[in-house]
């Protein structure tokens, strides 16, 4: 079990779009006296499924929304200067009565593994999925959950009228969503 949350961590750094490089001239502004640079899409408008793409750079934040044929809906939010926080957040339309923790918890984990079907090289979503689903009975909405020594992970869902969405905060920092 180990090895394999060592392999997640490394997989998941693969995926975090911000890359360790020394500030250069073609460095955003916004990055230059920082421990990583500006951060870049994870997904393309190519990627299998995709059928709506778009990302936007603002200060010291990436924002990537995606929608697939499947009508899931995600917004990525990358932000970090000297360290890494990666917000995963799917939408999910309609009105749901109180369904327990881990149920929330298991559908992210299938939203991640979705994604991470998509092509090879997100197979690193894949594995958190796994991971979330595995662990659904002892993760707790909101709460922190330290998969490796200061790596965590944390779900959260906000309820509104006619959609849930279901947030889902990759970090180095134990920290709550806003």
């Amino acid at each position: 079990m180990c090895k394999k949350i060592l392999l997640l961590v490394a997989l998941a750094w693969s995926l975090f779009a911000c890359s360790r490089n020394e500030p250069t001239e073609t460095t955003e502004d916004d990055f230059l006296n920082c421990k990583y640079s500006a951060p870049e899409p994870i997904f393309t408008a190519s990627t299998a499924g995709i059928i709506s793409h778009q990302f936007e750079l603002q200060t010291q934040v990436g924002i990537e929304r995606v929608e697939w044929e499947n009508g899931l809906q995600l917004t990525i939010q990358q932000q970090g200067c000297n360290e890494i926080v990666q917000f995963f957040e799917f939408r999910v339309n309609g009105k749901f009565n109180e369904l327990p923790e881990a149920h929330w918890v298991q559908q992210t984990g299938q939203y991640f593994y979705y994604i991470g079907s998509t092509d090879e090289q997100y197979l690193p979503l894949y594995e958190w999925g796994e991971l979330m689903i595995q662990n659904a009975s002892i993760i707790s909405l909101g709460k922190d959950f330290e998969v490796y020594p200061d790596f965590f992970i944390q779900v959260a869902k906000k309820t509104f009228e006619d959609h849930v969405l279901l947030v889902t905060r990759l970090a180095t920092t134990a920290q709550g969503i806003e």
